[in-house]
């Protein structure tokens, strides 16, 4: 349902049992489910947030407490979708904004083992050739060491990164600044040259069972009539499949994806001879990019469609869209362009807990409720994104639009969100936490 452009829009709320794992709903969050509930007697936030998801001013806010000394205390981390692991970053997606050039606080990586190290480098950012549900994906370059020395001259290190961009930088440095310069990098060479062999030999022994699916298949069929044929999840098919009803918009989910094949099931309505040739136009506008099409249930012969479109890449098929073929298209193509090529990464299968770690995200509480909770962020933060939050209750928050005449909705950078996902245990702790900030509140006032 997030996946598909007609669906995606809809807010889907997940349910567990009271001795669900934490894990789960991490994957819950990874499957883009807005809102989680625990199972218990507390009945108000199942029925206050889905009505929020409705329209957030027909759901009552109660009385809420500013910020004071216990919400200051509240800990964010953002879940993100491993995509590869490279010989010197991660590659992850995520539908939220990380600052590229910033060092940030992750947690829970794969390589924790070897590289204790938490921080990392916001080395690039993408917003296209994407293979999960996300909007954007980043590298995000190791630092490798976190003691003192590293921390104390992450400046330097920043530099070193220039540098390595641009040589020209240390030339035209002198004296006693260029000997300081490169006697650090030499320094930070030499303490993190031990955990980068231990990482390429990490990466060498856990890629002869890694196989990625490089090979991305676009399906573009409104009955979905694909779906009769795969005896298997979409996540196992041998290729990265991805099943649109329609195209929306401006055609973005192309230029996210970038597939290197469009399969697309002919009909009358929507999908139509006059939507191909949009999805042919919207191709000829990305750059080197000329991926080959299938039209499945077509009059027309492949000759006659590439005529008609202008388009040499497309076959034609009179029957209606059938997996057999479009495997075996994706096996000649795939050994042609060689695309499934070997290289020095690993990628973690999709249901592997490795798979996701997460971004500690920096935030300011401002109030809360029982059930919504303000906050403030430096860095922009998409609608309906999920936080995880490990302090002071384990909790998850879910970022909704103000109400027209809520508190701080005319404030800069401050966020309305609507806490789920906690059971009764968490819930009492969420009041204690409220009484506390209440009693504080009165021992000012008596001052």
């Amino acid at each position: 349902l997030g996946r598909n452009n007609e669906t995606r829009l809809m807010a889907v709320v997940g349910l567990f049992p009271q001795d669900f794992k934490e894990i789960d709903l991490v994957k819950s969050v990874n499957a883009s489910v807005r809102i989680n509930h625990i199972k218990s007697a507390e009945l108000h936030d199942v029925i206050y947030d889905p009505v929020t998801l409705i329209d957030v001013n027909l759901a009552v806010t109660p009385q809420f407490v500013r910020s004071k000394g216990e919400l200051e205390k509240f800990k964010f981390k953002l879940p993100l979708r491993i995509g590869y692991i490279g010989e010197n970053y991660f590659h992850v997606e995520t539908n939220s904004f990380i600052k590229e050039g910033a060092i940030v606080d992750i947690d829970n990586h794969p390589l924790m083992d070897i590289m204790p190290s938490t921080k990392v480098f916001v080395k690039k950012f993408y917003d296209s050739n994407l293979y999960f549900n996300r909007r954007f994906a980043y590298d995000l370059e190791f630092i490798y060491i976190d003691n003192d020395y590293f921390a104390a001259s992450n400046k330097s290190w920043l530099l070193y990164k220039e540098i390595k961009e641009n040589p020209q930088i240390l030339e035209d440095m002198k004296g006693a600044h260029k000997i300081a310069v490169l006697e650090d990098l030499e320094q930070r060479k030499k303490m993190f040259s031990v955990i980068k062999s231990q990482i390429d030999e990490w990466l060498k022994e856990r890629k002869k069972d890694q196989v990625e699916k490089k090979l991305k298949i676009l399906v573009v069929d409104d009955s979905l009539e694909i779906f009769r044929e795969c005896d298997r999840p979409v996540e196992e098919f041998p290729y990265s499949l991805y099943l649109q009803t329609v195209l929306t918009g401006d055609l973005y989910q192309i230029k996210r994806i970038l597939p290197h094949l469009i399969v697309f099931n002919l009909d009358h309505e929507r999908n139509d001879i006059e939507m191909l040739k949009k999805i042919i136009g919207k191709t000829r506008s990305l750059k080197d990019f000329e991926p080959y099409i299938l039209v499945f249930n077509s009059e027309l012969s492949s000759r006659e469609l590439q005529s008609l479109t202008h388009y040499k890449n497309l076959l034609g098929f009179s029957k209606n869209v059938h997996l057999e073929e479009i495997t075996k298209m994706a096996k000649v193509l795939d050994s042609k362009k060689e695309i499934t090529k070997s290289e020095t990464r690993v990628f973690p299968k999709l249901k592997d807990h490795q798979s996701v770690m997460f971004l500690r995200k920096n935030v300011k509480v401002l109030a809360m409720t029982e059930s919504v909770l303000y906050f403030e962020s430096k860095l922009e933060i998409p609608m309906w994104t999920v936080f995880i939050v490990d302090a002071p209750v384990k909790m998850l928050v879910t970022v909704v639009p103000h109400k027209d005449d809520g508190e701080f909705r005319t404030e800069k950078n401050v966020y309305r969100s609507i806490i789920n996902g906690v059971g009764e245990e968490e819930k009492a702790q969420i009041r204690r936490l409220i009484n506390l900030s209440f009693k504080e509140d009165e021992q000012i006032n008596e001052i």
